[in-house]
């Protein structure tokens, strides 16, 4: 089985505010695919269950930068995320995290 280089972001939740996406910018070496994992906490350190997590590729070769929708996922009862991804040379990635629905 192939080993992934992967990238790790603790988000504490007093990063999320109500309402508005928590963006990360992440640029990875020149690879095939990569796993992004992390976990999500609240302002008091427990995990959160059900933060979505949208993954957008960015392609910034031509004038106009195109952003693509890789997919989302959502975090776990532990807090912990996962998503795979193909890494494209040169290109950027951007994580939204966004509050999970009140219940």
């Amino acid at each position: 089985m192939p080993t992934y280089p992967t990238s790790t972001e603790i988000i504490k939740g007093s990063s999320l505010v109500k309402g508005k996406a928590y963006v990360q910018n992440v640029k990875f070496k020149d690879s095939d695919r990569t796993l992004i994992k992390g976990t999500v906490y609240d302002i008091n350190g427990n995990p959160l269950d059900g933060v979505g997590v949208e993954v957008i590729q960015i392609d910034s070769s031509s004038t106009i930068p195109v952003l693509t929708v890789l997919g989302a996922v959502f975090s776990e009862a532990d807090g912990v995320y996962a998503v795979s991804v193909e890494v494209k040379e040169d290109f950027e990635y951007i994580l939204n995290i966004y509050n999970p629905l009140p219940l």
